[in-house]
């Protein structure tokens, strides 16, 4: 795969993951002061039915305007990216190109594919999270989540068949689609999702990190994503799942994870002149610590709040290597 498009694909799901992370804590704060107004009610504490009905008002217009932002937002932030940071305005014919998937002699060893997988599981978990707020749990959150999911994808994709730097990739939107899959198959059976998750870690390597220069250190910043070599993604067996099931599960156990992770080395564009190393691709299995479900265990109740929020979706998918594994190269 052409090393920019990760980047593009990730420079679009950065900004909207901050817009759904702050959203989303918004949205449960609400949803907490709804929560103490009832139990008010309970209490026979009198209130103010004007306050009430203002913010019910409030509420539902914060629903609209973050349902209506997203959904008629998506298609012209994309193609403003595309055309401004894609190089999509090129007068260009359709065309497509054929990338293969995982193997030794793919450009990037298939660390490229894993990373669309990856980001299109967080975009669709995080628009289902939002979703299911404004909807109120209704089932037209499906509809929203999964329809801008797809058509993030399928949109960057037709873009690319027209331009002139990248192609359309076949692969590449299968790997997209499987990320939304797989995220929307744990929303709709939490049980399950207390099981599985899937996390990423990087760790900037010395090749990426001597390209900096101080004229151009926002876009160098943004292209952290195409440092291959420092990636991993992984497919996290958390233990504490087995709660969703009645056991009860020693707290040492819940704050564990099993992980199967995926690397290369020596595939990035960064890895040359004097970085240059072999091509390689691993496996490493191993056991970490479930970040999530610390914050989760620590935070303290209730824990509906935009700052337990935000801190527990973002453990949810980044990595955090407190881990002993080992690797197996293929």
């Amino acid at each position: 795969m052409k090393n920019c498009y990760f980047r593009k694909g990730s420079i679009i799901l950065s900004a909207i993951l901050l817009f759904v992370f702050l959203t989303y804590g918004y949205g449960e704060n609400i949803e907490q002061n709804g929560l103490m107004t009832n139990d008010a009610v309970k209490n026979n504490i009198a209130l103010d039915d004007s306050k009430t009905t203002d913010d019910s008002k409030s509420e539902d217009n914060s629903k609209r305007y973050i349902r209506n932002g997203l959904l008629i937002g998506e298609v012209p932030v994309i193609l403003f990216f595309g055309a401004k940071a894609w190089n999509w305005e090129g007068d260009h014919s359709f065309y497509s190109e054929k990338e293969g998937w995982f193997g030794k002699d793919t450009d990037y060893g298939g660390q490229d594919k894993a990373g669309h997988f990856f980001a299109h599981y967080m975009l669709q978990r995080s628009m289902y999270s939002v979703f299911d707020w404004t909807e109120d749990g209704s089932s037209t959150k499906w509809i929203y989540s999964l329809g801008s999911s797809l058509t993030c994808g399928f949109l960057i994709e037709i873009g690319d068949g027209f331009s002139s730097k990248y192609g359309f990739s076949y692969e590449d939107l299968v790997m997209d689609y499987s990320g939304i899959l797989v995220g929307a198959m744990l929303d709709r059976f939490p049980v399950l999702g207390g099981f599985i998750g899937i996390s990423g870690n990087w760790s900037p390597t010395d090749a990426y990190l001597d390209r900096f220069s101080s004229n151009s250190m926002f876009t160098d910043s943004l292209e952290f994503v195409d440092d291959y070599s420092g990636w991993t993604f992984y497919v996290n067996f958390k233990l504490a799942g087995f709660q969703n099931l009645g056991f009860d599960v020693p707290l040492a156990l819940r704050l564990l994870q099993v992980d199967i992770g995926y690397y290369t080395r020596g595939y990035s564009n960064y890895d040359k002149n004097e970085y240059a190393s072999p091509h390689e691709r691993d496996i490493c299995i191993g056991i970490s610590i479930n970040s999530a479900q610390l914050i989760a265990e620590t935070w303290g109740k209730p824990s509906n709040s935009a700052g337990y929020n935000v801190t527990h979706k973002f453990f949810e998918y980044y990595h955090v290597p407190f881990d002993v594994s080992h690797s197996y190269k293929l």
